[in-house]
C-alpha cells in the first residue's frame, strides 16, 4: 500500500470514529491492549486483524467495507 492510500485509509477510519463516537481508548480497552496499539492499526505502521475487526465492529461496518480502498 503506498503513503498516499495509507493516508486516505487513515483519514477514512478517523472520520467514521468521529461520526459514529467511537474512539481509539474504548477500542483498546475492549481488547485489554493500549490505545497506541489501536492507533498504530489505524496509521498503517502494524498488521493485526484482531484490532482491524475490532475497530470495524465498533464502527458497526463489515471489515471489508471498513478496510478496503
Amino acid at each position: 500500500m503506498s503513503l498516499k492510500e495509507k493516508n486516505r485509509l487513515k483519514t477514512k477510519i478517523k472520520i467514521l470514529m468521529l461520526e459514529k463516537g467511537v474512539s481509539q481508548a474504548g477500542i483498546a480497552r475492549k481488547l485489554g491492549i493500549s490505545r497506541s496499539a489501536v492507533n498504530h492499526v489505524i496509521n498503517g505502521r502494524v498488521e493485526s486483524d484482531r484490532i482491524k475487526k475490532a475497530i470495524a465492529k465498533g464502527l458497526r461496518m463489515s471489515y471489508k467495507k471498513v478496510w478496503d480502498n
